[in-house]
């Protein structure tokens, strides 16, 4: 038998994942409490799916799903993203394989989103 899932979900430039957020998709924006503090697209949702571990790293946050479930739901379109693209992918293929049908991940992430002056509150940090 051969798994639904294998494909991860699609990639979208910010254009589309703008135009799908006004529609019925809700943005989740899976950074960390502090990078989403200091700049955030309005009405997203700030779930991690990777905490800051204090020394300039990451450390998965192991109630992702369960958070998602309870904030958000399983049956709800997503745009995951994050700072440049890839903790967003990461959190689209964990909600794909949780059973989310459509879910998908902002291209490039925030700081593409912000190249393109797409709406957004404070200052979107780049990594690098």
């Amino acid at each position: 038998m051969v798994d639904q899932n294998e494909q991860p979900p699609a990639n979208v430039p910010p254009s589309e994942a703008k135009t799908l957020i006004e529609g019925e998709y809700t943005l989740l924006d899976v950074r960390t409490p502090e990078e989403h503090a200091q700049g955030s697209v309005p009405g997203s949702i700030n779930i991690p799916v990777k905490l800051d571990d204090g020394k300039g790293g990451f450390l998965d946050n192991p109630q992702f799903l369960e958070q998602v479930k309870e904030q958000v739901g399983l049956e709800k379109p997503l745009v995951c993203t994050c700072a440049h693209g890839r903790r967003g992918a990461l959190a689209a293929k964990q909600l794909a394989d949780a059973g989310l049908q459509q879910v998908v991940n902002l291209e490039g992430g925030l700081a593409n989103w912000a190249d393109l002056d797409l709406p957004h509150t404070g200052t979107i940090k780049r990594h690098h």
